[in-house]
């Protein structure tokens, strides 16, 4: 899937220049339905919701970028269209709060059905990190360039860095919880926030040590 991103997006962000939000909005609402709100209930199947049968998609999308594609096209238009400009910035934020509330009920519902097979409420499959992720992305893009906070400044500049290491981050931090009993002390709330911030906390902290380092910087060519 992110081999296809890498060689699909590309030609998908030429093909949809000149093509206006209303005319991708149909097949970007069913890729949403497909690779967000199915797998909930694929997961929920046999388990919690015994009618639905297991689903999936007949024609393999992942070359194209899949998931990852469909948000990369999302928030290509939020932030090329204004789309959302005319929405109250509160609104924003009650529902990134909702979402991420959500999201962390979800986890929490799963993990005490000991459905731990299913990572639906936390990968990016999970439509309420989506909703949440367009939220913070509309609220960070109203933040005025005079005004934004050095922390935001400095999470756009590593935003490569985080992508490439968030993942392992993630996953050994993880392991940290399953193997040291102190964090069975954490609410389940304050772990997912820990989780949410570490994978961005570990790759800035790296960049901002070696941004002080005494290296030589190279000019730029002419």
């Amino acid at each position: 899937m992110i081999l296809g991103i890498y060689l699909v997006i590309p030609f998908v962000a030429k093909a949809l220049k000149n093509v206006r939000f209303l005319d991708v909005a149909l097949p970007l609402l069913i890729a949403f339905g497909a690779f967000s709100i199915v797998p909930i209930f694929n997961a929920l199947a046999g388990e919690v919701v015994s009618f639905f049968p297991d689903a999936n998609l007949t024609i393999n999308v992942a070359f194209l970028g899949g998931l990852y594609g469909m948000l990369m096209i999302i928030g290509h238009y939020a932030g090329k269209e204004d789309l959302l400009k005319k929405v109250p910035t509160f609104i924003f934020v009650l529902t990134f709060i909702i979402s991420f509330a959500f999201n962390s009920l979800g986890a929490r519902y799963f993990y005490s059905r000991e459905l731990y097979h299913s990572d639906v409420f936390g990968w990016y499959t999970s439509p309420f990190i989506i909703i949440a992720a367009i939220c913070l992305f509309e609220l960070i893009k109203r933040l005025p360039a005079k005004d934004c906070p050095k922390t935001i400044l400095l999470i756009s500049k590593g935003s490569f860095a985080i992508y490439l290491t968030h993942n392992l981050v993630l996953i050994s931090f993880n392991a940290l919880i399953q193997k040291y009993e102190i964090f069975n002390d954490f609410n389940f709330v304050v772990l997912s926030i820990i989780r949410f911030i570490i994978p961005f906390g570990v790759p800035l902290l790296i960049i901002a040590i070696a941004n002080k380092l005494p290296f030589k910087k190279n000019k730029k060519l002419k």
